[in-house]
């Protein structure tokens, strides 16, 4: 009660408003933006990509592999190391029992 019966307490809100806020006078601004620049209009937005054309000349796929296919891929293995792999596998702990690789280089 004795705030608000104070006459410098009335002029505090003012004055910390006064401090807290720049008074800056508002001129209005009546130029028109700059235009934009030719070169941008005509690249395309990467906000918006889009797709890139189809291409129509995909190799067809041979309706019939050749009865040579994959020879290339067989590789005679010796009865001692085909035996070495298998304690190998066996001796995980988990139950594998085939394993196989396809690829390149594998």
């Amino acid at each position: 009660m004795f705030l608000s019966t104070c006459p410098s307490s009335r002029r505090i809100p003012s004055l910390i408003r006064s401090l807290a806020t720049e008074s800056v006078p508002h001129t209005p601004n009546n130029v028109p933006p700059p235009p934009i620049p030719d070169d941008t209009k005509s690249r395309p937005s990467r906000l918006y990509p889009r797709p890139r054309p189809v291409s129509r000349n995909k190799r067809q796929a041979l309706p019939v592999l050749p009865p040579s296919f994959g020879q290339n891929q067989l590789l005679p293995v010796p009865n001692s190391t085909r035996a070495l792999l298998e304690h190998i596998v066996n001796s995980f702990e988990v139950p594998i029992h085939y394993a196989f690789a396809y690829g390149s280089c594998i």
